[in-house]
């Protein structure tokens, strides 16, 4: 049987919920339910109805909660936060011996046998995104039409052994988040990307601030000795060059092979700036010797 994913919240109470919690119940561990922390509101949670899941919803394997915090700079999401507690949300610092809440993906991939992949933290980890089209969503009503069932799914055996994320992919919906990919990602796909990172531990780290500190340091002193020692404006010039591309190609490998985010801009204009600076004023003494010794 494929793991049902719904990245929805069954929080208003319907005809079908007996049904519904019926097969919940029947496929327990092949199906997680999305929950929500309202964070305009105190971070309530909004959680399936208590028919279909009874409280505490969100300690039962089979709910999550779907939110993404953004970036607090641009506002994009670059991170998933797979386990969070009140004091967290409440802005902080987090207490072992609290409460525990996870995520929909989190709950997803215990469910798949990959719980040893999921973060054990309570911070959020900048993913690697796959390629935007990855998880391309198809339209739902194929699954209840005969004909597409047969000739698109084969009766069913085209899920087999899949997870199938359930959820909106319509922006009239308005369940999409601006990421680094694409400004309209929907939310299964957000989903699904979290899942990806975790299961192939993807995750993005920075540059940590002490080694920052160090590598904009030791790109001011390299520009100034470049300068004091080689005493050729060209040379110095095409040595700042020739360094700025070794970086910027360290970077990239840094970025490609482990993951670590090389503090670029900063470590380069401070390269450029001090390099630049150093030959004006280099320049700017001699004109000055000059003028004194004409005198």
């Amino acid at each position: 049987l494929p793991i049902l994913i719904f990245d929805m919240i069954f929080s208003p109470p319907n005809d079908g919920d007996p049904a519904f919690h019926a097969a919940l119940d029947r496929y327990h561990d092949k199906v997680v339910l999305g929950a929500n922390f309202d964070m305009a509101n105190s971070a309530q949670a909004v959680t399936p109805n208590n028919t279909l899941i009874p409280p505490p919803q969100l300690q039962d394997d089979r709910v999550g909660f779907v939110n993404f915090w953004t970036d607090p700079i641009d506002g994009k999401i670059r991170a998933a936060t797979y386990r969070v507690t009140d004091r967290q949300l409440a802005g902080l610092p987090s207490d072992s011996s609290e409460e525990v809440y996870q995520s929909l993906s989190a709950r997803a991939l215990a469910k798949i046998g990959h719980a040893n992949d999921v973060p054990h933290d309570f911070r959020g980890h900048m993913i690697r995104f796959t390629s935007a089209d990855a998880f391309a969503p198809r339209p739902l009503y194929e699954v209840f039409d005969p004909k597409f069932w047969h000739a698109n799914y084969a009766d069913g055996a085209f899920f087999k052994d899949k997870i199938v994320m359930i959820g909106s992919s319509a922006q009239v919906m308005h369940d999409v988040f601006d990421t680094p990919m694409s400004p309209t990602t929907s939310g299964p796909a957000l989903h699904l990307q979290a899942m990806a990172a975790a299961m192939n531990h993807e995750f993005l780290r920075p540059t940590p601030a002490k080694a920052s500190l160090a590598l904009v340091g030791a790109a001011g002193l390299v520009a100034w000795s470049l300068v004091a020692f080689l005493r050729r404006p060209l040379l110095c010039l095409g040595a700042l060059v020739l360094i700025t591309a070794v970086y910027l190609g360290a970077a990239r490998l840094s970025y490609d092979r482990t993951g670590l985010l090389l503090l670029t801009v900063p470590v380069l204009s401070a390269l450029l700036l001090s390099g630049l600076f150093s030959l004006g004023l280099e320049y700017a003494i001699e004109r000055l010797e000059k003028l004194r010794t004409r005198r």
